[in-house]
């Protein structure tokens, strides 16, 4: 997909959360305040950091698509992984990112790894190597690193 791809689906998206302001707008008879609609897109904007990440790992390890689909440790190295991901394209462009505690929080919510043992410490230690890797352009190594993580988690869970 070259960059022309990507422009025109980044114009629809565009175009529909324009659609989507005017429809609300008119629904409800008020427009949502720009200070609302900032914060609100500013979210969709690392909804979207996020969820390319997930697409970066499938796109660039074919066996990575077989791996997300074994439960636990699946889900477990697929969410972390793309999060590590997410931290260091945000950090390069300037983005907001979401804290450590935030990332725990988040990762607390998927039934598959609520039981995890995944402490705010334990992920800022896999963060701090795993984000060198990235930053070096060594996915392979995040991807690595953080699957070694995610099977002591899921084993010690077991």
């Amino acid at each position: 997909m070259g960059s022309g791809d990507i422009s025109v689906i980044a114009e629809d998206v565009v175009k529909g959360i324009l659609a989507t302001y005017e429809e609300l707008t008119r629904i409800t008879g008020k427009p949502i305040p720009a200070d609302l609609v900032r914060e609100v897109l500013r979210e969709t904007l690392h909804i979207a950091v996020h969820e390319l990440a997930h697409a970066a790992l499938r796109t660039s390890y074919p066996e990575f698509d077989r791996l997300i689909h074994e439960g636990d440790l699946g889900e477990c190295v697929d969410e972390i992984a793309a999060r590590v991901l997410e931290l260091v394209v945000s950090e390069r462009l300037g983005l907001a990112t979401h804290s450590i505690d935030e990332h725990v929080y988040e990762l607390k919510h998927y039934a598959s790894l609520a039981s995890l043992p995944v402490s705010v410490e334990s992920l800022r230690e896999l963060y701090e190597e795993a984000t060198k890797s990235a930053r070096a352009g060594d996915a392979r190594r995040v991807v690595d690193l953080v699957l070694s993580k995610c099977r002591k988690w899921v084993k010690a869970k077991s």
